[in-house]
């Protein structure tokens, strides 16, 4: 559970949002907002990235999953090897016939390529190798990487993160696209505040 009571952030004089007030559950989030209105600033700040600049925070989770935009790959590994490493970071340990699983189920034609001769999509796929772990992850953020992924892929991600879900992580996420196929809880995030739908 991640309560927060009457959080802002401001950088400088400049309010990006303010008066948040909400408990998130363990259930999957999908927070919209205008663009530029703070969105990654707030998945940020709930990640322990970033702090509020004040009200009152509580987050007991332990293991953070946070998923960014951009590609987190090193260019002079092979795309499996960046997976392996994204593992190691995460000091997870699991056998090469669930690896095997994994590697199938992100849809990735050539794990031997290298990430400046792939495209970004198939980039961004490799860091959400780590969603397919079970009984791990407290809180997955995922700050509008699904955007560039193809709505198969989506389509296994989503229904892996309702796997992760059922076993107690809280999930949210930012996507500008349409999603028919799927229910979440819906928030908006305004300067003013946090609102359901």
């Amino acid at each position: 559970m991640i309560e927060l009571n009457g959080c802002y952030k401001k950088y400088g004089n400049k309010i990006i949002f303010e008066n948040i007030n909400y408990t998130f559950y363990n259930n999957i989030y999908w927070l919209k907002g205008d663009n530029g209105i703070g969105k990654s600033v707030f998945l940020r700040c709930i990640s322990n990235i970033e702090e509020f600049s004040g009200g009152i925070y509580k987050n007991n989770s332990k293991k953070i999953l946070y998923i960014p935009e951009f590609s987190l790959n090193e260019d002079w590994l092979t795309l499996e090897e960046n997976i392996r490493l994204f593992m190691y970071y995460h000091n997870i340990s699991i056998s090469d016939n669930i690896f095997k699983d994994i590697l199938k189920k992100l849809n990735i034609n050539d794990l031997s390529a290298f990430p400046y001769k792939a495209s970004m999509g198939t980039n961004l796929k490799t860091i959400f190798s780590l969603i397919f772990i079970p009984n791990i992850w407290n809180l997955i953020v995922i700050d509008e990487t699904l955007s560039h992924i193809d709505t198969k892929t989506q389509n296994i991600f989503f229904n892996e993160l309702k796997n992760r879900m059922l076993e107690g992580s809280t999930i949210i996420f930012t996507y500008h696209g349409t999603l028919n196929n799927h229910k979440f809880i819906e928030l908006t995030l305004k300067k003013e505040g946090i609102f359901c739908g």
